[in-house]
């Protein structure tokens, strides 16, 4: 699908992928025909009013003008563990994205996160026995969050944020 020498094909879906892995050309695409376009394409706004950002709708590459258009994350109860799961796009550099974990929904600490597109890591044993495991065999890769059951109640969240640019 690629040029090769003496060819002058190109992948426009290639081209089109590369092209919409920042924020701001991604926003300048989704909301260009916006009268309202600095208000409502901010990364805070939520222009479908259906609960998640527009930077949100960027990281999970759902639509930003159609509330039906939703994938959100998934916490289970499995044998022993605690799982909670989501996807990521690792080719989205400009994300810092990270996992936090409350237990009154007041007070939030951050216990794993990525930054630049590279791996999750753990960074607090704020719950002890918690991993994080990624399948990077599938596009986005499946991020799965596992603590223990036991202890105290648990809230957990994913924060998504602007990260700076290599």
């Amino acid at each position: 699908p690629y040029p090769t020498a003496g060819s002058a094909r190109f992948d426009l879906d290639a081209v089109a992928a590369q092209v919409t892995r920042r924020y701001s050309t991604w926003r300048k695409a989704r909301f260009a025909w916006q009268d309202n376009f600095s208000a409502l394409s901010e990364p805070s706004a939520d222009a479908d009013a259906d609960g998640s950002s527009n930077l949100m709708e960027y990281a999970w590459a759902t639509s930003p003008t159609d509330p039906s258009s939703r994938r959100q994350p998934t916490l289970t109860h499995e044998g022993q563990e605690l799982r909670f799961v989501f996807w990521r796009d690792p080719h989205k550099t400009d994300l810092r994205l990270a996992v936090e974990i409350s237990s009154d929904l007041q007070t939030w600490a951050e216990v794993a996160s990525s930054t630049g597109g590279l791996p999750f890591q753990v960074v607090s044993l704020e719950s002890p026995g918690m991993s994080v495991a990624e399948n990077t065999s599938t596009q986005p890769y499946v991020v799965t969050v596992t603590a223990p059951p036991d202890g105290p109640r648990r809230f957990f969240r994913i924060s998504v944020g602007l990260a700076p640019l290599p």
